[in-house]
C-alpha cells in the first residue's frame, strides 16, 4: 500500500487535498481552491515530492 492523495470539497464549498501515511495520518494538506481543476493541478506538484501516491477523489457525501 501507498501513500494517498485524497482531494475533496470543503464545508465552505472550496476544494482542498491532503497526503495521507499508509497509516491514515495526515502528512500535508492544502490550501483551499476555487476549483477542482485548480485543486488537481496542486495535486500535480504534490506528485512531484509524492509520485507513489495514488489520488482519490472524495465526494461531497463522503465526507
Amino acid at each position: 500500500m501507498a501513500n494517498t492523495i485524497e482531494v475533496y470539497l470543503d464545508n465552505s464549498g472550496e476544494w482542498r487535498f491532503r497526503l495521507t501515511s499508509i497509516r491514515g495520518e495526515t502528512i500535508a494538506a492544502s490550501s483551499a481552491f476555487a476549483s477542482e481543476l485548480a485543486c488537481l493541478a496542486g495535486v500535480a506538484a504534490m506528485q512531484t515530492s509524492a509520485g507513489d501516491a495514488q489520488v482519490t477523489v472524495l465526494t461531497p457525501t463522503a465526507l
